[in-house]
């Protein structure tokens, strides 16, 4: 909530270091229910080889 300055509304989405936090939930106190998930950095993606070799 420090990121938003206020209670965010459902919906709404902040990427924070390698993670991106959706407000499923909200009321006007509270989040309810956030959903976290991580980012994957594309050098973390491996692909994979041919097999022409």
């Amino acid at each position: 909530m420090y990121c938003f300055g206020r209670i965010p509304a459902a919906g709404e989405e902040y990427r924070w270091q390698n993670l991106k936090l959706t407000v499923l939930e909200a009321d006007e106190r509270r989040l309810v229910r956030l959903s976290i998930t991580p980012l994957i950095e594309p050098s973390a993606i491996s692909h994979p080889r041919s097999a022409s070799a």
